[in-house]
């Protein structure tokens, strides 16, 4: 475990003189059709980011969603992963579900009433070399 853990320590280090808003475009719309958000990251080739659902002992950080508190809005169930795909991870020495290409995570929402939603997203991308160190890029995604 603690090989493990320095490991990712070294990894997430190891930047490669790039920043991640370099190896990774986000973009969030309002789907007014099937009421939810979509979260969308356009990843450059040989590039991947994290499910929300690894195991963290293996060392990379999961993506994860934090949102601003907002009584206009109520989220429905957890955000939905597509295009997830599970690989053998040698910067982790194990099996962890990845995203690339074009990753989509959508969240079910109920609104009342024209509201502006904002939060954040942390992740971390990786490729077959090493890692980036983790980011955190805000958004906010108008409903009306």
């Amino acid at each position: 475990m603690l090989y493990n853990t320095l490991s990712s320590i070294v990894l997430v280090m190891s930047a490669f003189g790039s920043k991640c808003q370099d190896e990774i475009k986000w973009s969030f719309q309002f789907n007014r059709a099937e009421n939810s958000i979509e979260f969308k990251a356009e990843l450059k080739e040989h590039w991947h980011l994290y499910s929300q659902h690894i195991d963290e002992q293996l060392g990379p950080i999961p993506t994860e969603f934090k949102f601003e508190e907002n009584t206009s809005l109520e989220r429905i169930g957890e955000i939905e992963e597509q295009a997830v795909k599970t690989i053998f991870d040698e910067n982790f020495g194990g099996q962890l579900d990845i995203l690339e290409g074009t990753a989509t995570f959508t969240q079910k929402i109920k609104w009342l009433t024209p509201t502006i939603l904002k939060g954040s997203i942390l992740y971390m991308l990786c490729n077959d070399k090493g890692c980036l160190p983790p980011d955190v890029i805000d958004f906010e995604v108008e409903l009306n």
